[in-house]
């Protein structure tokens, strides 16, 4: 039998559930003879980062225990999958093995980028992508009804929508800026602009792409 424990970035407790077979009053046939299951926990680390906590009972004691007392102490150590410490995700046979890659790799853009061109994340299930979204605060969508999900052209339009965003943010620093500049002190446009080291047309350019961004917002 096998619990399952999943833990969030934050150490809370995501989910949990137990996998297990027939059983007998707790117990099941072994040989005509009634025998206990053995209970296998695992712990599995939704965050992107080091797992810095203990991994057994006995290195949560204080120190300068004697080793007297130690050894009559039984230790329960944690079986705990950790994203960031799995080499080789190939071994799942279901998407959960592509939820712990993305997961493992979220902070690298490099590594983000060569998953647009893994055919394994061409087909992913879109609770697993549900699951993605919420443990790394992606926005991968999903359309509704949607069973199966296409992450590579989902990450794509995700990076599309950071780099238009990134724009308008740049956009709105200049006008910003530069509306200040003039008004504060007087400042003429031209000079203004070179004060943020911007130009005239780059302004009106800006300005322009704020009021198309308003304007779609309003019609939405």
């Amino acid at each position: 039998m096998v619990s399952v424990l999943g833990l969030t970035a934050r150490g809370e407790i995501a989910f949990s559930f137990i996998m297990k077979r027939s059983y007998v009053n707790g117990k099941t046939r072994h040989n005509n003879q009634r025998k206990i299951m053995p209970v296998i926990t695992l712990t599995i680390y939704f965050g992107s980062d080091d797992w810095d906590a203990p991994r057994s009972l006995k290195e949560m004691f204080i120190e300068n225990i004697s080793e007297e007392i130690l050894n009559e102490v039984d230790d329960y150590k944690l079986h705990l999958i950790v994203p960031k410490e799995i080499e080789d995700f190939s071994v799942f046979e279901s998407d959960f093995g592509k939820a712990m890659e993305f997961i493992a790799c979220c902070e690298d853009s490099e590594a983000i980028k060569k998953l647009t061109t893994d055919k394994n994340f061409e087909k992913v299930c879109a609770d697993t992508v549900y699951l993605i979204n919420a443990c790394t605060g992606s926005d991968i969508g999903i359309s509704k009804g949607e069973e199966v999900v296409d992450m590579c052209r989902g990450i794509e339009l995700l990076k599309e929508e950071v780099r238009a965003e990134e724009k308008m943010n740049n956009a709105k620093f200049i006008v910003e800026s530069i509306d200040n500049l003039i008004a504060n002190l007087g400042l003429s446009l031209e000079s203004a602009c070179n004060v943020i080291g911007s130009s005239v047309q780059r302004y009106e350019e800006s300005k322009k792409l704020l009021f198309m961004n308003t304007e779609n917002s309003i019609t939405r």
